[in-house]
């Protein structure tokens, strides 16, 4: 008998019954308020130009690089901080982005087994 792996945040992992991923992004160039759950399989992203499509993949990119790298590359790589932040956000005082993540992660290929990282801090 195989142990189930365990997970801080929710107990045994029973994989078969949460393969996916729920993303909640605040402050990431246009994503205001944006959430989404995206599945296994084939996600197909659908609505208007200028609708966020491409700023959420951007995002996950960006997420990538964070992890996989440090706060400064991940910037870098996304276009510099004027790209990263959204305009609005820009005319605070302290830019910030939000983000949670939920689900299961493969993090088999990272050299990170938990991954605990603010985003930014100032």
């Amino acid at each position: 008998m195989t142990e189930k792996p365990q997970n801080e945040f929710y107990g045994p992992a029973d994989v078969s019954r949460r393969k996916y991923a729920d993303y909640a992004v605040q402050g990431f160039r246009s994503l205001q308020d944006f959430s989404i759950c995206v599945k296994p399989g084939l996600n197909v992203f659908l609505g208007a130009n200028g609708s966020g499509k491409t700023n959420f993949i951007d995002f996950l990119d960006f997420i990538t690089n964070l992890v996989n790298k440090n706060t400064a590359a991940a910037v870098s790589a996304a276009g510099g901080v004027a790209r990263v932040f959204s305009q609005e956000t820009l005319k605070r005082k302290i830019p910030r982005i939000t983000a949670k993540i939920t689900g299961i992660a493969d993090l088999s290929q990272s050299a990170m087994s938990q991954v605990r990282k603010p985003l930014f801090r100032f």
